[in-house]
């Protein structure tokens, strides 16, 4: 983005990400709105000791 040859495709990629960001933004908030979202458990890597 910052690094591109042409300052008018620099301005389309920021506008597709922007575009990209705002569509992913308000489907995150129907997901979770919806209960379809759910948080993934903790990673705990093999080895490691059990702490409760």
């Amino acid at each position: 983005m910052s690094q591109s040859i042409r300052s008018d495709v620099g301005l389309l990629f920021i506008s597709i990400q922007i575009n990209l960001m705002e569509y992913a933004a308000t489907l995150k908030n129907v997901l979770k709105r919806r209960g379809w979202l759910r948080i993934p458990p903790p990673y705990i890597p093999p080895g490691t000791p059990y702490n409760d």
